[in-house]
């Protein structure tokens, strides 16, 4: 657990940085959402880390209170930006309103609906979970037949999927899907960096 915190640790701090730096060089809102989500993903695995030495307490409620809220914030960050990059992929008269893109933000309130309820507060993560997936494998990929560029992307979207399936298959083999878990987010964020190297050298 503690081997593989620090490896999702080290992702998370390679994509909050990846991602600052693609807002600074476009100003798009889309990576200033995925900047948030992977630094709330980074503050999540160092409660996990901090969860591991304390036993009870404030702290301990304290991390349990920042991991399973963070996760929940994080998530809706993503969905968020998923949102953000849907709507930039349209031409620009057929693009819904930008206020749409705070919509995946009803999670946090859905949440709260089945806060007392283990097993639905499980089903409701893992549901809006497979459904960022499936977005991001079915756009990444329509866009990657279109232009090569974008396959870094597809290939992370996919690994994605693949550590979500690991993730309820084998839950007991925690360090396999993180590690697959912190190969898919350097493999996205890479892709992100490719594409916008590229559309910098093509103008």
């Amino acid at each position: 657990m503690v081997w593989g915190a620090f490896v999702l640790i080290l992702a998370g701090l390679f994509a909050t940085g990846t991602a600052f730096y693609l807002h600074q060089e476009t100003q798009r809102l889309k990576f200033l959402g995925l900047f948030w989500a992977a630094a709330i993903f980074v503050a999540v695995e160092i409660g996990i880390l901090v969860s591991v030495v304390t036993t009870g307490g404030t702290l301990d409620f304290i991390t349990s209170q920042v991991i399973e809220w963070g996760h929940i914030y994080c998530l809706a960050l993503i969905l968020s930006s998923l949102l953000l990059f849907i709507r930039e992929s349209k031409p620009e008269f057929s693009q819904f309103p930008i206020f749409y893109g705070i919509l995946p933000f009803l999670i946090i309130l859905s949440y709260l609906l089945v806060y007392n309820t283990v097993i639905l507060k499980d089903w409701l993560i893992n549901i809006y979970q497979a459904g960022a997936i499936i977005v991001a494998i079915l756009m990444y990929g329509i866009y990657s037949y279109r232009d090569d560029i974008y396959r870094i992307l597809a290939a992370g979207a996919i690994l994605f999927g693949i550590t979500f399936i690991l993730y309820l298959a084998i839950p007991g083999q925690k360090l396999l899907w993180e590690l697959f878990l912190a190969g898919s987010i350097i493999t996205s964020f890479s892709g992100y960096i490719v594409v916008q190297r590229h559309y910098i050298d093509s103008k």
